[in-house]
C-alpha cells in the first residue's frame, strides 16, 4: 500500500475563505504536498482563482467573466459578509513556485476570445518551469483536449463523478480526451476503476476525502493522491506532522482591502 500525496481542496476551506492566499498558506502550514483551485477568465483575458462563476459585494451579483481584472480589484468580494480578495494564477505560482505542487482546475466559462484560456494557462505553467508540478484538470473533455493541442507537454487529468464518463477509456477515437491521469470522486473507487486505470497506466487522484476511514479504503486502490477539505486530518491519519516553508506575510494581498492595480 503506498501512502498517497495531500492535497488541499481549494486551500484549507476550513480555516479561511477557500481558493484565497489566505487559504492556501494555511493548507501549505498543514504540511500538504500541493493545493487544487478553481481557475477562471476575466473579461480581459486575466485567469483568476474563483469556484463560482459570479461574487457578491454588499448582496449584489458580479459575474467574473464580465469584468476586467482592475474592475474586481476596484470590488471587495464578501461571502456571508466575510470580504475576501480573489487572487491571480499567476500571484499563486509567484508565491509558491516549485515549492508546492498544483492541481488546476479549469471551469468552462465565457470567453472575451476563442483558444484565450487554454493558451493563458499553457503560457503561465511554461513561464515557470511548473511542468513536474502542475496537473491541469477539468470536468469537461474539451478543454482537456484545446490544452492538449495548444501544450502537449502540460499533464492533464479528467474529473468525474461517474464511471461512465470513462466508458471509452483505451478506445481509439472516442470521446474520452488523452490524459495523463484521472480524477473521480473517491466514492466510486472500486476494484474495477482502479483496474481500468491501472491497464491504462494512469494513476488515480481522488476527490474529496476528509474521513479516516475514507482515506483508509482509497489507500486499498494505491491512489497517487488525496484532495481533502481538512488534509490537517488526513495527514494525521497518515502520521505526519506540518513542516512548511515560513511565508512572509502577503505585502500587497491584504484579504478584503480594496485595491486599485
Amino acid at each position: 500500500m503506498i501512502e498517497p500525496l495531500v492535497y488541499g481542496h481549494r486551500g484549507a476551506p476550513r480555516s479561511a475563505i477557500e481558493n484565497t492566499i489566505l487559504a492556501f498558506d494555511a493548507a501549505e502550514a498543514m504540511g500538504v504536498d500541493g493545493i487544487e483551485f478553481d481557475v477562471r477568465v476575466t473579461a480581459c483575458g486575466e485567469l483568476v482563482l474563483h469556484h463560482d462563476p459570479d461574487f457578491h459585494v454588499a448582496g449584489r451579483q458580479y459575474m467574473i467573466s464580465t469584468l476586467t481584472l482592475r474592475e474586481i480589484r476596484d470590488l471587495v468580494p464578501d461571502r456571508s459578509g466575510d470580504p475576501y480578495r480573489i487572487p491571480t494564477l499567476d500571484e499563486v505560482f509567484s508565491r509558491y513556485e516549485h515549492h508546492m505542487r498544483y492541481f488546476v482546475e479549469l471551469k468552462p466559462c465565457n470567453l472575451p476570445s476563442p483558444g484565450i484560456y487554454e493558451h493563458a494557462v499553457a503560457r503561465l505553467i511554461r513561464s515557470y518551469g511548473l511542468f513536474e508540478h502542475a496537473l491541469v484538470l477539468s470536468f469537461s473533455a474539451d478543454l482537456i483536449r484545446r490544452l492538449g493541442v495548444v501544450a502537449p507537454e502540460i499533464s492533464t487529468s479528467l474529473v468525474f463523478e461517474h464511471p461512465a464518463a470513462i466508458s471509452d477509456l483505451g478506445k481509439e477515437g472516442g470521446a474520452m480526451p488523452k490524459v495523463s491521469a484521472l480524477h473521480p470522486k473517491w466514492s466510486i473507487v472500486d476494484e474495477d476503476l482502479a483496474g481500468r486505470a491501472r491497464a491504462a497506466g494512469l494513476p488515480l487522484h481522488v476527490w474529496t476525502v476528509n474521513e479516516p476511514e475514507d482515506l483508509l479504503k482509497v489507500q486499498h486502490f494505491d491512489v497517487a493522491s488525496v484532495t481533502s477539505d481538512e488534509p490537517n486530518r488526513v495527514l494525521s491519519a497518515l502520521g505526519r506532522k506540518g513542516g512548511p516553508r515560513v511565508l512572509p506575510r502577503p505585502r500587497h494581498w491584504e484579504e478584503g482591502l480594496r485595491r486599485n492595480l
